[in-house]
């Protein structure tokens, strides 16, 4: 759950509009969603749609790590209290890095970079 709402969250960073600090609280209301997806900026404009495909891709991305059809395994266990913005730069370093490093991949899947990204950085304890 807190991969969908990691990637939900990650997905509407770029609005104007105040967000929670941490995780643990970061929502956004339907009312909200929908004062920003009924703007006439550009910026509000791009913030639904991210929103949106946000949304659509972590559904789609959870769905195959569930089925077992991608390389990323296991759960993901961000801490309660980390703060969005400490998520939103490790995701950014890592894909400059990452496309510095391997410039041909820019045209591969955004999702699934971040959701591997997230799990290499965050995965739950092997319980034994």
């Amino acid at each position: 759950m807190k991969f969908a709402r990691a990637l939900t969250v990650l997905a509407f960073l770029y609005t104007d509009n105040a967000l929670a600090a941490d995780l643990n609280t970061a929502s956004v209301s339907i009312g909200h969603l929908q004062e920003v997806c009924s703007a006439t900026n550009d910026g509000d404009r791009a913030s639904c749609r991210a929103f949106i495909m946000g949304v659509t891709q972590g559904i789609d991305l959870g769905m195959a790590i569930a089925d077992g059809k991608t390389a990323v395994k296991g759960r993901l266990c961000i801490p309660e209290h980390m703060k969005i913005a400490t998520v939103e730069l490790l995701i950014k370093d890592s894909i400059n890095r990452g496309l510095a490093a391997h410039p041909e991949d820019r045209g591969g899947e955004a999702a699934g970079f971040v959701g591997a990204i997230l799990m290499n950085k965050f995965p739950c304890p092997k319980s034994n």
